[in-house]
């Protein structure tokens, strides 16, 4: 739900704290790999459930088409992150890992802020 989807996109963002230090500690590196898997797949089941909950007849073909963005999400985000390494070394990830996932939660606190606002005004 919201709460999981919000709680994921901070936890997102932190694990890029952690993963600033990796080069340097094997410790920052796992800390921030651990955090970082835990925020994505809070992100994930809690939008796949989203999706499901809008047509459950059709969970099938939701659940399909969600996972193909995933999917597509995935690769675009490898091939910007060889091209940020190549360019930039870690630290340009780091940057556009934070960039992203401020990103993400900028966008996701408008969108709640919007839905909240459109389901407490009168019928």
């Amino acid at each position: 739900g919201a709460l999981g989807t919000t709680v994921g996109l901070a936890a997102l963002m932190l694990s890029w704290v952690p993963l600033a230090f990796a080069q340097s500690s094997l410790a920052a590196l796992l800390l921030g790999v651990l955090l970082l898997d835990l925020a994505v797949q809070l992100v994930h089941v809690s939008n796949q459930n989203a999706v499901i909950v809008l047509r459950p007849e059709a969970r099938t073909r939701l659940n399909a088409g969600y996972i193909t963005c995933y999917f597509i999400g995935g690769a675009l985000g490898s091939l910007l992150g060889t091209q940020l390494f190549e360019g930039y070394g870690w630290n340009g990830i780091v940057v556009a890992g934070l960039a992203i996932g401020a990103l993400a939660l900028l966008v996701w606190m408008l969108a709640e802020r919007k839905r909240l606002k459109l389901h407490s005004q009168p019928a």
